[in-house]
């Protein structure tokens, strides 16, 4: 059961890369999109604890930092930490409240935003970095955050259910 809870996850940061891939073409607001996959690292956290938060952190920070342009590591690292502070928070702060969402949405895009400036203005001369990052896409994944965390719910317990993991509890 474990091992179908654990491919069923991996399937789940697939299913997060190729939705945020396809907001960034179908739905840009100034040229971004939302950090869908950050969103659903916020909610893995929240829900499943701050190692199985890492984990899931580094492996869809991982994910991103092999399909961009930003110095490798750098998304697992930032993903990794995300994952660790909620995993912290879980069971400590009322997950379902959407003011929690879109809070910890916003200071994780923001803080993504800043960190990748910082290490792109020490590894890479020409930065790619703009006022966009640090404005736009935090306020932008802040403001869907609810839904996309409703529909991760939705996902997470068809995994749940899917892998048997369900029965457990």
């Amino acid at each position: 059961m474990a091992i179908r809870f654990a491919i069923l996850s991996f399937l789940t940061v697939i299913l997060a890369f190729l939705a945020q891939q396809l907001w960034i073409q179908s739905l840009p607001l100034f040229g971004v999109g939302p950090q869908i996959m950050l969103i659903a690292v916020i909610y893995y956290s929240l829900h499943y604890g701050e190692l199985s938060g890492e984990l899931f952190g580094f492996v869809c920070g991982m994910f991103l930092d092999v399909f961009s342009i930003s110095v490798i590591g750098t998304q697992a690292m930032i993903f990794t930490l995300a994952g660790y502070i909620c995993g912290r928070l879980s069971h400590r702060i009322d997950e379902a409240s959407v003011s929690v969402q879109v809070l910890l949405s916003f200071a994780f895009s923001y803080f993504q935003s800043l960190m990748m400036y910082l290490v792109s203005k020490i590894f890479l001369p020409a930065s790619l970095t703009d006022y966009r990052n640090f404005v736009i896409t935090p306020l932008y994944t802040a403001i869907v955050s609810a839904a996309i965390f409703k529909i991760i719910e939705y996902w997470m317990e068809l995994v749940e259910k899917w892998s048997g993991k369900m029965n457990q509890k």
